[in-house]
């Protein structure tokens, strides 16, 4: 299980994300950077040795059944049966 953002930026949360994983070493973390991700965020993200990236995949629910937390600073979690923050 993982701590997970899909499409992290600025608008999803990246900051939260990013900071959580330095608070919490001992986590795993995963990105799933799609269109929003640009340079900056990919290096910030591998900056962390906890934080894993993911490519995108067609069916969002092959990342999802395994994750322990989804970060989400939309109401998006209507299509999802994952545990959303």
């Amino acid at each position: 299980e993982f701590v997970t953002l899909v499409n992290p930026c600025a608008v999803k949360g990246i900051s939260i994300f990013l900071a959580l994983a330095e608070q919490m070493p001992e986590v795993r973390f995963v990105a799933v950077p799609t269109w929003g991700t640009n340079e900056a965020d990919r290096q910030a993200l591998a900056s962390h040795s906890n934080i894993e990236m993911l490519p995108p995949v067609d069916n969002i629910d092959e990342i999802l059944r395994q994750l322990l937390m989804r970060l989400s600073c939309f109401v998006d979690c209507t299509q999802c049966s994952s545990r959303c923050v």
